[in-house]
């Protein structure tokens, strides 16, 4: 629609989407993107935000009872003081259907994406300026929990 030069329908379609589906990231991701090539950029990150929460809950729900396991064991060891918290999508264009691709901060030894490989660097040296640094995206169970830099690895 944004090549037609209808992005106010796109909105009004996404925003219809929302309302007929609330809890489905799907419709937030849409909304959030017309409304940013609109220029209504807060109104887009609300809507970004939204979405990346609901994604959250649904793989949550989703998840395997030793990942939730694990998740919750490496919860309990959360650094107090200055933290960040990066969230990566779990869906990226090198996923397999069925969810089995998993990275995490040992993912460099086997070949990664340029983000991915980023999130992993940048992670590891802000743990070591003292940063309490939560990564959440697709780990493996081996992965899960703090590495050897200090990070924790959380699924999402």
């Amino acid at each position: 629609m944004r090549e037609a030069g209808r992005l106010a329908e796109a909105v009004h379609v996404a925003k219809g989407a929302v309302e007929a589906q609330p809890r489905q990231p799907e419709g937030q991701q849409v909304l959030a993107a017309a409304l940013r090539e609109m220029g209504r950029v807060d109104e887009a990150s609300e809507h970004a935000q939204l979405e990346a929460r609901l994604d959250v809950l649904a793989s949550a729900q989703r998840a395997k009872p030793e990942q939730r396991e694990a998740a919750r064991r490496a919860l309990a060891l959360r650094s107090s003081g200055r933290r960040l918290v990066i969230f990566c999508r779990k869906a990226y264009s090198g996923e397999r259907a069925d969810g089995s691709w998993h990275w995490g901060p040992n993912a460099k030894a086997h070949g990664i994406g340029g983000s991915e490989s980023a999130v992993i660097s940048i992670s590891a040296q802000l743990a070591a300026l003292g940063w309490g640094v939560e990564v959440y995206a697709n780990p493996s169970l081996a992965d899960t929990g703090r590495d050897a830099s200090g990070v924790l690895w959380l699924p999402h």
